[in-house]
């Protein structure tokens, strides 16, 4: 199968690299046959190169099945499709994680704030995901540890 995708590189926030982590980050899709775009919002405590790379596996995975993010989904019917396109991934702020003593994610807060009120960074985001858990919460949980 021919891969379309092209991976622009990372445009950060100056003194931020693609190795840093507790970032909001966005991702751009752009159809290069129409120049239509779709836009996706997420947040990472771990390096965000690591996020991208887990992305990229989600994207490019056969199984049907496999659930992943909406950003992976829509490329992945770019791909079934074969429609030709490329990402641009952002870093948009930074932020703190989930802190047990508080028990407040800034990193999650941040990253709803931004889809609220920039939804048009986040077109193939959910809106459901503004009820969802803190996902950085479970790793300091004295049951994982």
């Amino acid at each position: 199968m021919q891969q379309f995708m092209t991976l622009e590189t990372y445009r950060v926030l100056p003194g931020i690299g693609c190795q840093v982590g507790n970032v909001v980050y966005g991702a751009t899709v752009t159809r290069t046959d129409t120049s239509h775009r779709e836009t996706y919002t997420g947040c990472t405590y771990i390096p965000l190169k690591t996020r991208v790379n887990q992305h990229n596996s989600d994207m490019h995975t056969l199984n049907e099945e496999h659930q992943g993010t909406t950003l992976s989904a829509y490329v992945r019917s770019l791909i079934r499709d074969s429609i030709p396109y490329n990402i641009k991934w952002d870093v948009i702020k930074r932020a703190a994680p989930y802190n047990p003593i508080t028990k407040i994610c800034r990193l999650c807060i941040s990253e709803k704030v931004h889809i609220l009120f920039h939804p048009e960074d986040a077109t193939l985001n959910q809106r459901s995901e503004f009820f969802s858990k803190c996902w950085h919460k479970d790793c300091h949980l004295l049951v994982n540890n």
